[in-house]
């Protein structure tokens, strides 16, 4: 998170992160023959509209939607990178680093803003994968909208698809939900605004801007789950060596390492002081581990050492408000 992130060095984590929700295995292919584009609707969690093809249901752990009978699904993501550089980097050589052959690139328009539409295909888990990707936005952000579609479907089928990613619409004025695909909340940290997410990871910081290269002493808060499964046998263990892993610091020393409940988890908080590498800058790092079943929750926070008293408390505050979501009604 301290450097910024711009070019063609970002398109390849978008083009990563673009690779991402791919099934196991598709499925046999569908007729189209009953299939409908919905009517737009913003995609929770963002500030797009666009119209899914029917039969999608809530994407697992990203902002977007899944077709779990088709094999398919459809990623939304905002970046905080100029669009223009963005979409210069989405060419052949960068595509193919994250294992995709680019089949055809050309300029679109979506809503008011240019862009471009990419089509692709990629090999994972055995199986061919034809991708649509958008490429758009302004000055500052970039809307990347993702298509994942198993090679065998019905090409009408896969033509809805297309449409539906050609009919985006970005509404940067929109205030996003960012526990909108979250299976639990916390309260907003006092103090920090919430700056963007990288996939189900949130960031908060004080002035609401991920980018915090120039301002090593501000305060900021990472909160995110467990990239897929993971289980937890030692909890105090595993905090103490992740919180050792921190990128960017030297000279990690640990104040306390106690053990922390919230929302019926039990885990592990650690208070501990290090040295921005780059600035030479005293820090006071917070971090806390949520453990469930077979998953974990992770805060970290940190701030300059000499404001320790004003961040230590909202950041406790902050990892004691976790909870779970209650279950959605049956219908």
């Amino acid at each position: 998170m301290k450097r910024a992130i711009a070019g063609c060095w970002m398109a390849g984590i978008a083009a990563g992160w673009a690779s991402a929700a791919l099934p196991t295995a598709p499925p046999a292919p569908r007729s189209a023959q009953t299939q409908k584009l919905d009517e737009r609707r913003v995609v929770p969690g963002t500030r797009v509209w666009l119209a899914p093809p029917a039969g999608h249901a809530p994407g697992n752990g990203y902002f977007g939607y899944q077709w779990a009978d088709l094999g398919a699904s459809l990623i939304v993501a905002e970046l905080r990178a100029p669009s223009a550089e963005m979409v210069a980097g989405f060419d052949a050589e960068n595509l193919a680093k994250q294992g995709m052959t680019l089949l055809e690139a050309t300029d679109a328009k979506f809503g008011q803003h240019k862009g471009k539409l990419i089509h692709a295909t990629q090999r994972a888990n055995g199986a061919l994968y034809e991708k649509w990707l958008a490429v758009f936005g302004d000055e500052k952000r970039t809307v990347l909208i993702t298509v994942n579609l198993p090679d065998a479907l019905d090409d009408e089928l896969a033509a809805q698809f297309k449409a539906a990613v050609l009919g985006a619409v970005w509404d940067p004025t929109l205030q996003v939900d960012p526990f909108a695909v979250l299976p639990w909340t916390i309260t907003q940290p006092q103090g920090l605004a919430f700056a963007t997410n990288i996939g189900p990871t949130l960031l908060f910081t004080e002035d609401g801007e991920p980018v915090q290269k120039d301002k090593p002493a501000s305060a900021r808060l990472l909160v995110g789950p467990s990239a897929g499964e993971a289980k937890i046998a030692d909890a105090r263990k595993f905090a103490e060596s992740r919180v050792r892993k921190l990128p960017g610091m030297a000279g990690l020393e640990l104040e306390s390492s106690v053990e922390f409940s919230a929302g019926g988890r039990t885990g592990w908080e650690i208070v501990a002081r290090a040295t921005d590498r780059d600035s030479g800058q005293e820090l006071l790092l917070h971090q806390v581990l949520l453990v469930g079943q077979s998953d974990y929750v992770l805060f970290v926070g940190q701030c300059a050492r000499e404001q320790r008293d004003t961040w230590l408390p909202r950041f406790q505050a902050c990892a004691a408000s976790w909870k779970l979501k209650p279950p959605p009604e049956q219908k």
